[in-house]
């Protein structure tokens, strides 16, 4: 038993020398459009949003990354055209796997879940709160040097609030690019 558990560390020890994994730091600028009609109604079509990201490599292809981000907008209430402003912080934890790796580039596909964080500031009142939502992206690592390179993604967020008990849907198409820096 013992040569059995000794030969099962040496292997564990030999794959994880054998794969360098590396921690990337990145930060992103996106554009957010959020799917719900009455956002629309209130605050347009979208606006930026920033984000940073720490990521480790577990293995050659498979990614593990945390995520936050900060989107803010500001718009004008339908009868009495007051101004209000929405904030929303997504914390994510995700995956990314890399189908296809080049040597100056590669693309990958990934998901994750997280928590939306928003407040909505009005004059009438503030609403916050948090909602679970997930992610499903697609996107391109384009490869500077080993140490830098360039993210461009598209990502999709399902994300449901519930403040006063009527439903809004804070997801929508998150397209933006980034850039990384590998340890």
């Amino acid at each position: 038993m013992l040569k059995k558990i000794t030969f099962l560390i040496a292997v564990i020890i030999l794959v994880s020398y054998s794969y360098p994994q590396a921690l990337k730091v990145e930060g992103t600028l996106s554009y957010y459009a959020v799917t719900d009609s009455l956002f629309k109604d209130l605050y347009g079509s979208g606006d930026l949003m920033f984000g940073f990201n720490l990521a480790y490599d577990v293995l050659p292809a498979l990614e593990l990354r945390g995520e936050i981000s900060y989107f803010s907008d500001q718009g004008t209430m339908t009868l009495t055209e007051e101004t209000i402003k929405l904030t929303i912080v997504p914390l994510s934890l995700g995956l990314r796997y890399k189908a296809f790796n080049f040597s100056n580039f590669a693309l990958y596909l990934g998901a994750g879940l997280g928590s939306y964080q928003y407040k909505e500031r009005a004059r009438i009142g503030d609403t916050s709160g948090s909602a679970l939502g997930m992610h499903v992206e697609g996107g391109l690592n384009i490869f500077l040097s080993r140490k830098v390179h360039f993210d461009v993604f598209v990502r999709y967020v399902k994300a449901t609030a519930e403040p006063y008990d009527e439903k809004i849907e804070l997801g929508g198409l998150n397209t933006g690019i980034g850039i990384a820096y590998v340890f």
